[in-house]
């Protein structure tokens, strides 16, 4: 999740020092709200927990509007997206980990 922030962090700072026009408009909260979002979603494999992750965590902080939140969505199904084109992993799945033995063993459980 931070590495997504940060990602958006420096992506805002380019877009304001190239001075794409309706770039300097974008609140800095917008561009966290969609790194959190991204990097909720390529851990995970789940865009739409993404998107619920930042409205619980980051709307508590501040209010959240509609444009915030479509960013969000946006970023965390282009990010899944991306991973899963990647094939990082070779198994063609969303996410990048698994568990590696089975959970039915009883000394496995907590």
């Amino acid at each position: 999740i931070h590495i997504g922030v940060c990602w958006a962090g420096a992506l805002a700072r380019i877009i304001r020092c190239l001075r794409i026009p309706g770039g300097s408009a974008l609140p800095l909260h917008d561009f966290a709200c969609a790194g959190a979002a991204a990097g909720v979603a390529t851990a995970f494999g789940a865009p739409l927990g993404g998107v619920l992750f930042v409205a619980e965590e980051l709307g508590s902080v501040r209010a959240l509007g509609r444009r915030s939140l479509l960013f969000a969505f946006t970023a965390a199904v282009s990010a899944s997206f991306l991973v899963k084109h990647m094939n990082l992993s070779g198994a063609n799945r969303l996410t990048l980990f698994s568990l590696a033995t089975s959970t039915h063993n009883p000394r496995k459980e907590w």
